[in-house]
């Protein structure tokens, strides 16, 4: 992900979970990653900006699909910034 904080400095996310999961059924399904009905993916992100991160991609295929049933997406995180939101019902 990328975009501009100016109270961080920072611009781009060092290991973004919502776009591995894509990246790992993009994988499998063009051949850089072989098929099979469980496949395993480690994506090292954030290397060269000096926050290493690895993200651990599952997915899960049935016999003849080509779309994965299943995708899940994990890892560790540092956290270098927290938030809150609050969501007020609309009257």
């Amino acid at each position: 992900m990328f975009g501009l904080h100016s109270s961080t400095s920072i611009v781009e996310d060092p290991a973004t979970g919502s776009a591995s999961g894509p990246l790992g059924a993009f994988a499998v399904r063009y051949g850089l990653v072989q098929r099979a009905p469980r496949v395993a993916i480690v994506s090292e992100q954030g290397t060269k900006m000096g926050r290493q991160s690895f993200i651990q991609i599952r997915l899960a295929y049935s016999t003849d699909g080509h779309i994965p049933d299943r995708i899940e997406v994990g890892g560790s995180v540092v956290p270098v910034m927290t938030a809150e939101i609050s969501i007020r019902e609309a009257k």
